[in-house]
């Protein structure tokens, strides 16, 4: 089998827990950490989402071998001077490994607060083009429909020669090509291995006509994960979120990167989900996403990589008080098969 490596994203929970995760990652030999970079958390249950890069900022301090990587930031609450620092900061602080990992933006983190983010994708290549000259360029004159800087230092240059790696994440027909043109990493969402075929093939097809090498992107995915050591155990713990994942996914007028995510509508999210006559088996079939058993889950991951995926963003899709354990289950139960 090819091979695959894996990073960890503990969900929007408490700075505690994500700690414990970080130190799972450097005793188990994952490759990174990744945080959601979020102002609004999901759910009606609600912890106050923490700042990703302030805490990558400390985790950097306190680990000493993984990748440190959002999944994903967005161009339009940072001017890409601020984000530019902030992230060489973190890069200096981890001694090199820093990931910027970059989408178009979410309505949840962006609508309520009056954020402009009109042309999203544009606006996102720009914000990457006027990134890396920050990082690489001792003084940079920029002039394009949203960023404008005139003779621009920035003195802070990363830790990382020539600049730490930029991952899109990218599923629209627009930031595939983007990531396909600017990136070094790519991290679509689930969607079912025959989707992970079809826009890989688009990706490498873009990179190949705009002369890049297909094989210096990183073709990675970002999945949710619900494994337990039987599946009675497994419908207990997932069946439910998994629910609520179809519905985010399935109702247009629910999903969170169109619809502002309030209280009032993550409790519709919830009572329609509840409402859904649908298992966990057909669940992990129309989503795409490795839940059940460990038996069951290393065989969507390994469709997923006969697809041509070679990275492994794992979310396990659980309440605060299962994350390590089921974190746990996929170290020892579902990574092992695949490495």
């Amino acid at each position: 089998m090819a091979q695959v490596r894996f990073g960890l994203a503990p969900n929007l929970y408490p700075p505690e827990l994500i700690f414990q995760a970080a130190e799972l990652c450097e005793q188990s030999g994952l490759d990174a950490l990744w945080l959601a970079d979020h102002v609004v958390a999901f759910g009606v249950r609600r912890f106050a989402a923490v700042d990703a890069w302030s805490t990558l900022a400390a985790l950097a301090v306190k680990t000493s071998r993984i990748g440190l990587g959002t999944c994903v930031s967005d161009p339009h609450r940072r001017h890409p001077e601020t984000l530019a620092q902030i992230v060489a900061t973190v890069d200096h602080l981890s001694r090199g490994r820093v990931i910027l990992g970059l989408g178009p933006g979410e309505s949840m983190n962006l609508d309520p607060f009056g954020v402009e983010w009109s042309s999203p994708v544009s606006r996102l290549e720009e914000a990457v083009q006027v990134i890396k000259a920050l990082w690489t360029q001792e003084e940079v004159s920029f002039h394009g429909k949203h960023f404008k800087l005139r003779e621009a230092v920035l003195d802070l240059k990363p830790f990382q020669k020539p600049h730490p790696p930029i991952w899109f994440g990218a599923n629209s027909p627009r930031t595939v090509r983007l990531a396909a043109q600017l990136g070094d990493g790519w991290i679509p969402i689930a969607r079912g291995p025959d989707v992970y075929r079809d826009q890989l093939m688009t990706l490498e097809a873009h990179a190949r006509a705009l002369g890049r090498d297909p094989e210096a992107i990183t073709k990675g995915l970002f999945t949710y994960i619900g494994v337990a050591p039987e599946i009675e155990q497994a419908r207990s713990l997932f069946e439910v979120p998994a629910k609520v994942v179809y519905v985010f996914n399935e109702y247009p007028e629910h999903h969170f990167a169109r619809v502002p995510l309030t209280r009032a509508k993550a409790a519709q999210v919830l009572s329609k989900a509840l409402q859904l006559d649908i298992g966990l088996e057909r669940l992990r079939e129309r989503l795409g996403i490795p839940l059940g058993t460990p038996e069951d889950c290393v065989g969507i991951l390994e469709k997923y990589v006969e697809a041509g995926a070679r990275y492994f963003i794992l979310a396990p899709l659980t309440r605060p008080e299962e994350f390590l354990k089921v974190a746990q289950f996929c170290v020892d139960l579902v990574i092992p098969e695949l490495s």
